[in-house]
């Protein structure tokens, strides 16, 4: 169980500033270098790259308030002011279209990357059907800073102002033993197909879509070993 001594000091706050897009962009390149999702999206040096431009575009966007409705994003920093970790939030409502997202998952020339997203879409849709939700879109932490309880501190933060709003996230089996420890329950899971350059399918990734009624996160939850993102596309 993590100490609070280890995230004294640090503030978690809705982000006003845009400037800081860059930062937490190189954040979440580092959090999840190792990531198998994020492997997925960015196969090289090339997609890292766009994904970085992508992501500084996304975070300048919501803060701006030009972003999609009901999205914003929340840093914990250090007394110095140093950025440590992100979470970002969209407020969503899924209206499900489930023969468009069946047809658009089960087709064969779709990458890995655009399949995930058709599931992961899909699964939102069937999972939480009309249901206002939270969706925690990426949470990431400093790799010098993780296993401190930055993550747990980010989500209990914002799990504060959902009210009777539950959150929604997609996990790896490496990080959901996390999102249980904050409270967390699995609805469901799905699976991604690897495949080669040749086209053969090599393994698959199980994705967990899980769920949380805010009043039930534990005070005290242990850490997450990065963090954690939602579709890559965001």
């Amino acid at each position: 169980m993590i100490s609070k001594s280890l995230t004294a000091g640090i503030e978690v706050s809705r982000m006003t500033d845009p400037q800081h897009a860059s930062q937490l962009s190189s954040i979440l390149i580092n959090a999840f270098s190792h990531d198998e999702i994020f492997k997925i999206e960015c196969p090289d040096e090339s997609s890292i790259n766009d994904m970085k431009t992508e992501t500084e575009s996304t975070i300048e966007a919501i803060v701006q308030n030009t972003g999609p409705g009901g999205a914003s994003v929340w840093t914990a920093q250090t007394e110095s002011g140093q950025i440590v970790g992100y979470a970002q939030w969209k407020h969503a409502v899924c209206l499900p279209d489930q023969d468009n997202e069946q047809y658009e998952c089960s087709g064969s020339l779709l990458s890995a990357p655009e399949l995930y997203g058709n599931l992961s879409a899909m699964k939102r849709a069937v999972l939480m059907k009309s249901t206002p939700f939270h969706h925690l879109e990426v949470l990431a932490v400093d790799p010098k800073s993780q296993a401190k309880g930055i993550g747990s501190l980010l989500v209990r933060t914002f799990s504060k102002e959902c009210g009777d709003i539950p959150i929604y996230c997609d996990a790896t089996a490496h990080v959901a033993p996390f999102y249980r420890r904050l409270g967390f329950q699995v609805l469901d899971s799905f699976s991604v197909p690897l495949t080669t350059e040749s086209g053969t399918r090599e393994s698959s990734i199980e994705i967990f879509c899980m769920a949380l009624e805010p009043k039930t996160v534990p005070p005290h939850a242990r850490h997450s070993p990065n963090g954690t993102r939602g579709p890559m596309n965001v």
